[in-house]
């Protein structure tokens, strides 16, 4: 293989060469033990928003509508106990694998029931969009 330089000018002409190989950078490649969804740009806007509804409590929360940027801001940094509960199980239904999906799924489900008993009726559209993220990711 041969190889190509790549040059680069740094600051008062200070010239750093850096040897690369051809074809050795390949693209990145889905690990085959991921569960669900195996395209990657469908998944990555999955997992976008699977992290969206998992904050839906603070953007329809009275607080958040009615309050000015910084209060907002200090809403969206500091979530409440289920929201942050579910912002951490969207974390890892993103590195979700056959192994642990079934486990996955059934947290999705005990959060989602929280948060169904919690908010009552008008969390349903919420909890039905988090639940279809849910089984795009575990594949269940």
């Amino acid at each position: 293989m041969a190889k190509n330089h790549v040059w680069i000018l740094i600051g008062s002409g200070t010239l750093i060469g850096s040897g690369l190989l051809s074809g050795c950078a390949a693209g990145l490649q889905t690990p085959p033990n991921l569960a669900g969804i195996q395209d990657m740009s469908v998944r990555e806007q999955v997992e976008s928003d699977c992290r969206l509804e998992a904050r839906w409590p603070t953007y329809q929360s009275a607080a958040y509508r009615g309050g000015a940027g910084r209060v907002r801001e200090q809403l969206t940094n500091f979530p409440s106990g289920n929201e942050a509960a579910t912002i951490a199980l969207c974390a890892r239904l993103e590195r979700a694998t056959q192994a642990n999906a079934s486990s996955l799924a059934d947290d999705c489900k005990l959060l989602m029931e929280q948060r169904r008993l919690r908010y009552g009726d008008a969390a349903l559209s919420n909890i039905t969009r988090f639940q279809d993220v849910c089984r795009q990711l575990t594949g269940r």
